[in-house]
C-alpha cells in the first residue's frame, strides 16, 4: 500500500500487523487494511478497506474544541444537520439520493 503524505510516499506493507510513521507533524498508523492520519491537536482520519464489496469507509474524529468552529461536508459540529454536507457554495448535497454514487 502506498500513501502520500505531505508530499512524501510512503509505502506499508499490507501483511504486516501494525505500522506507524511519523511525517512532519502528522503521525500515519496503519494496520491491516485500516489507516489513520492524526494531527498533534488530535484531529484524526480514518479510512478503512472493505475486501468483500470494495467499500471504503472514512471517519473524521474531531475535538470537543471544534464545536460550531467547522464548516463544509460534515457540517458544523453543532448537532444539526441540516447544515451537514454543505457545498462551499451553501448548497446542501440531498441524502435522501438512491444510492452513495448520488450524493
Amino acid at each position: 500500500v502506498i500513501i502520500h503524505l505531505n508530499k512524501q510516499k510512503v509505502e506499508f506493507d499490507e501483511n504486516s500487523i501494525t505500522d506507524s510513521l511519523s511525517v512532519g507533524e502528522l503521525m500515519l498508523l496503519a494496520s491491516k487494511r485500516e489507516y489513520m492520519i492524526q494531527t498533534k491537536n488530535q484531529i484524526s482520519i480514518e479510512v478503512s478497506l472493505t475486501k468483500e464489496n470494495d467499500a471504503l469507509s472514512f471517519i473524521i474524529n474531531v475535538p470537543k474544541e471544534f464545536n460550531a468552529k467547522t464548516s463544509g461536508l460534515l457540517g458544523y459540529m453543532d448537532g444539526d444537520p441540516a447544515n451537514d454536507f454543505m457545498l462551499p457554495n451553501g448548497t446542501v448535497l440531498d441524502l435522501d439520493a438512491k444510492n452513495d454514487r448520488e450524493i
